[in-house]
């Protein structure tokens, strides 16, 4: 038998040969997509608001009962309320700030959520704001699983750090002309949203009608 040259064979390779993704395939672990992806990362997400709701899904953001736990403060009450201990649970759906802002927008997005604990509420949006084809679908998840989370966090740092606060008006007409402006620039258009969110053709808004 004329002797042969081994030759290295990668066995995570279909082809025996190695490449980065198969090494990578082989290292990473492999867990079962988690269906609150739906909600978080939707086609068109604006990636900050996406991220602090990525972070509010794991209650991983920086609460008053997570850092004073931590030993990093002795505060305790949530900022926009002055009246309960915040956690991730009160300060997007307990608050009394928290709700008024949700019920402010709530029927531009056609979609209310239950009053329920944390995991349970991320369970319930996993299950209910889905759909790509479903336009009022894609406004729930524009609206309410990413605007209103990210600015209720961002209201609560604005009081929290600059001492500065805006009211419930005034925070919600701010989250409709986020999204508003997301919808007129977006590829999904139908004459619902146009209507619901008084959304006009551009040569239709250049000449007035």
């Amino acid at each position: 038998m004329e002797n042969l040259e081994d030759q290295p064979i990668w066995k995570h390779s279909s082809t025996g040969l190695f490449t980065i993704s198969s090494a990578w395939e082989h290292l990473r672990d492999c867990n079962p997509l988690d269906p609150l992806h739906q909600v978080i990362w939707y086609a068109g997400y604006i990636p900050r608001q996406s991220f602090t709701l990525w972070l509010a899904s794991q209650t991983r953001l920086p609460t008053l009962d997570r850092l004073r736990r931590m030993g990093i403060t002795e505060n305790m009450y949530c900022v926009l309320c002055n009246q309960e201990e915040e956690t991730h649970t009160h300060l997007f759906f307990q608050c009394s700030y928290s709700k008024a802002v949700w019920e402010s927008v709530s029927s531009k997005g056609t979609i209310r959520w239950p009053n329920e604990p944390w995991y349970q509420l991320m369970q319930w949006a996993s299950s209910h704001i889905t759909g790509k084809k479903n336009i009022h679908h894609h406004i729930a998840r524009t609206t309410l699983s990413t605007a209103v989370y990210y600015y209720i966090w961002f209201e609560r740092n604005s009081r929290t750090f600059k001492g500065s606060q805006r009211t419930v008006h005034a925070l919600g007409a701010e989250i409709i002309k986020l999204i508003r402006s997301h919808l007129m620039h977006g590829t999904i258009r139908c004459l619902v949203t146009d209507a619901t969110w008084n959304i006009q053709d551009d040569d239709q808004t250049a000449t007035g009608i």
